[in-house]
């Protein structure tokens, strides 16, 4: 067996990796992507380290709707209500504060990737840990509406 198949046949059993002193998580193994993947959404694109996690997810946005609230459609998609209607921009921006709500990193973090005038859109989704906003903090935040 030649060492790249060593390597990657290890790889698997691996939760984490020192790099140049920074850790790097298996995407799997970071419990903020298992908390999100426990509830059901379905992420793409997703790189882990210590300080960060990022993903794309998948979001199907409607707008105009009377309550404000969220469900795990069948295909893994984040189905988001929202009270906006979608005029000028002003939908997908209201969609990024919900996600925000919702999922705990602040607007900045929140990146329309595609689907600007849709209402099937991928996000891009940013979580930044520091001492305030620890993994846990977001894991919390998430508990409470996928519980």
């Amino acid at each position: 067996m030649s060492s790249s198949k060593n390597l990657k046949l290890f790889s698997h059993h691996l939760e984490m990796i020192k790099v140049s002193g920074e850790t790097f998580f298996m995407t799997d193994s970071h419990p903020l992507i298992q908390a999100l993947k426990n509830s059901g959404i379905e992420l793409s694109n997703v790189k882990a380290s210590e300080g960060e996690v990022q993903f794309s997810m998948k979001i199907w946005a409607k707008p105009g709707s009377k309550v404000e609230k969220i469900a795990i459609g069948s295909e893994g998609e984040l189905i988001v209500h929202i009270k906006e209607k979608p005029v000028e921009g002003k939908a997908n921006k209201a969609l990024s504060k919900a996600l925000s709500h919702w999922l705990g990193p602040s607007p900045s973090q929140i990146e329309l990737d595609k689907g600007g005038k849709s209402r099937f859109k991928k996000f891009n989704i940013r979580y930044v840990f520091t001492d305030n906003k620890s993994v846990d903090y977001y894991i919390s935040i998430i508990k409470k509406w996928s519980s």
